[in-house]
């Protein structure tokens, strides 16, 4: 009895029987500390201490919030198509190249700067290190299925391109306060896991129909810059050179209905008209037929409202110009939207004619709620 009573007593103390981590207090936190610090010392001979680790549970949107773009962002790759986030602040980062470099941490501040894929192929080995030391504390544990499997994937631009590739759901994140090289550089960490781990079996045999309404919800979330475009027109270089603040420059009436709303690609995806709405220029969209063709094309029969002129340059007006006379001019020709049949055109040569009544001084438009109030015709 007594020997049986003292070895158990031994097993106790050695931890032998034990079952999951858990049980000898391994929590994730502990389990980063660990695994930051031995990573560090084993692959880059660099001491490394953790000052700190909080956890949270947040949702994609508050994910993101809590990454910057001034952050070395990393997308990781988890088991069944699961993907987290790894970023490190610009003085972990700098920390973590400075001594592959140099052999050393400099105890100056880095400089903030953008980071690039040369970083992130410098801090991938060390990043899988910490993951695959970070699943081993935790094996056995009820933490094993959202901490298993994940390595580094590739690098992120920024956290709008984030936001397109990881999926809305909740994530464990962790913050991680850093001391590198006994204080030569202290930063920052952030690692951000699947809260239930990767995408479970039965997800992902539910087949392509809600990857299809994901990947639709996604791209009609997106950002899209669109031009509007009221006019354009071609004019001899002289006249251009001798515009100055007050001069007036002729718009056709009919292009009041005929605004284009062009792409970042300059192609025409709509027409509309423009008014006013609660004291504000705004714009009613149409159903005039879109043209496939861009409007910086070379169409030679729309060629006058579909090539824009270079913008000027500063101090254009004193440019020289040759000896002789310039070519002739050539009239506007009519945009053909519907609502500006009959309205005649101003002809190019007439500069000091005034705009086309009802449109007053054109700046940028503040955009306002439909439907309009009032419409410019």
């Amino acid at each position: 009895m007594g020997e049986t009573t003292q070895l158990t007593t031994l097993q106790r103390k050695a931890g032998a029987g034990r079952g999951e981590s858990e049980s000898a207090g391994m929590t994730p936190a502990k389990a980063l500390r660990l695994a930051l610090s031995k990573a560090a010392q084993d692959e880059l001979s660099l001491a490394l201490r953790v000052q700190g680790v909080t956890e949270s549970r947040v949702n994609q949107p508050g994910l993101l919030d809590a990454l910057s773009d001034d952050l070395l962002l990393l997308l990781l790759e988890g088991p069944q198509g699961g993907l987290g986030v790894g970023a490190l602040d610009i003085q972990a980062l700098a920390a973590l190249i400075e001594v592959q470099t140099m052999g050393q941490v400099l105890k100056s501040p880095a400089t903030q700067r953008r980071a690039t894929a040369t970083d992130s192929a410098m801090c991938a080995p060390l990043l899988d290190r910490v993951l695959q030391e970070f699943e081993g504390h935790l094996a056995g544990s009820s933490a094993e299925r959202w901490t298993t499997g994940f390595r580094f994937g590739e690098r992120v631009e920024n956290t709008r391109l984030l936001g397109l590739r990881i999926d809305e759901a909740d994530y464990r994140l962790f913050r991680i306060a850093l001391d590198m090289a006994d204080g030569a550089k202290q930063g920052e960490m952030l690692l951000a896991l699947p809260a239930d781990g990767g995408l479970n079996m039965n997800t992902a045999a539910e087949g392509g129909h809600n990857w299809a309404q994901t990947l639709q919800k996604t791209v009609q979330a997106s950002h899209v810059d669109l031009l509007a475009v009221l006019h354009r027109m071609q004019i001899p270089l002289a006249k251009a050179s001798a515009f100055k603040p007050g001069d007036l420059v002729p718009v056709p009436q009919s292009a009041i209905g005929a605004v284009q709303l062009e792409g970042v690609d300059g192609r025409i995806v709509g027409v509309a008209r423009l008014g006013q709405q609660n004291g504000h220029r705004a714009l009613r969209i149409s159903d005039g037929a879109v043209s496939d063709t861009p409007a910086g094309g070379t169409d030679m029969a729309n060629i006058t409202s579909s090539v824009a002129p270079e913008p000027l340059m500063d101090g254009l007006g004193d440019t020289p110009l040759p000896d002789g006379d310039m070519p002739p001019e050539i009239p506007m020709m009519p945009m053909g939207v519907e609502g500006g049949d009959g309205l005649p055109d101003l002809p190019m040569a007439q500069m000091d004619n005034p705009p086309a009544e009802g449109i007053g001084d054109i700046g940028e438009l503040p955009m306002a709620a439909m439907p309009m109030d009032l419409e410019i015709g």
